[in-house]
């Protein structure tokens, strides 16, 4: 297996905030091109039409004008931006405008590094190969289920599975410089199916990991609508679990929906 057994996380060289804060450029900034998703996956709030309209929560496509009017926007910073993560909870690849934002964002300075997640529904060679000349660093690709019948479970969606196999094979022989991880949930997948995961996976990737899901959300009680049991021995990325009395997001990153 040529891929590395580790999560898209990179736990290594990080900075200690307490040494550096108040920040005057985010480190990172999380930008929605698409708020909608195709899936709907039930251990996501997305996945829940009912949920998501009563928050009010508005799901939008971004327009081109919109991103470039955000890029612009950066350049008040004093630094460029250390990553664009062009995912936040849609499926990035509804926005068929998707490899002209990548493009833009890396010829403006004013970011460093892009990646974005996704569930690979959509791939064709064309969308990739674009999203690949536009100067994409980084693809994560989330895996539902090891066949169609646990996407139509646990997604909601009716995926031609061994399409997406083709797709990720012909994507990591195509993929440039741009780092591809790929990960799946191990709650819904049995032991034979993990081997699996990582045989059928693990030679078309750079990093091959499988997680737990994890209750991130506040006021979604995951263990409700999964139907998973939730241990809280580890964390999503099997990183061991601290009690923490703040959260950091906020002292190192931004978050942009996809309506502005």
């Amino acid at each position: 297996m040529k891929a590395q057994i580790k999560s898209k996380m990179n736990l290594e060289k990080r900075v200690p905030l307490q040494d550096v804060i108040p920040l005057q450029t985010p480190f990172l900034i999380y930008l929605d091109p698409s708020s909608v998703c195709n899936f709907h996956c039930i251990f996501c709030p997305s996945g829940h039409k009912e949920m998501i309209k009563k928050s009010g929560y508005r799901r939008s496509i971004m327009s081109l004008e919109l991103f470039e009017k955000v890029i612009k926007d950066l350049k008040e910073f004093t630094r460029p931006i250390k990553v664009l993560r062009m995912n936040k909870i849609g499926e990035p690849f509804l926005n068929k405008n998707l490899s002209k934002m990548v493009a833009y964002a890396k010829a403006s300075g004013s970011v460093e590094y892009i990646d974005l997640a996704t569930n690979g529904s959509l791939f064709t060679r064309d969308n990739l190969s674009q999203l690949f000349d536009a100067g994409l660093d980084r693809l994560n690709i989330s895996l539902e289920g090891m066949n169609r019948e646990q996407y139509v479970k646990y997604a909601g969606f009716n995926i031609d599975f061994s399409e997406l196999v083709r797709n990720v094979q012909w994507l990591y022989s195509h993929k440039g410089k741009c780092e591809v991880t790929i990960k799946i949930p191990g709650n819904y997948i049995t032991e034979d199916q993990r081997k699996d995961f990582f045989d059928t996976f693990g030679d078309y990737c750079d990093r091959i990991f499988i997680e737990d899901i994890a209750p991130i959300w506040p006021y979604f009680d995951i263990e409700a609508h999964s139907g998973i049991k939730i241990e809280n021995k580890e964390g999503q990325y099997k990183q061991s679990l601290q009690e923490k009395d703040i959260c950091s997001y906020i002292f190192y990153s931004a978050v942009i929906n996809a309506d502005g």
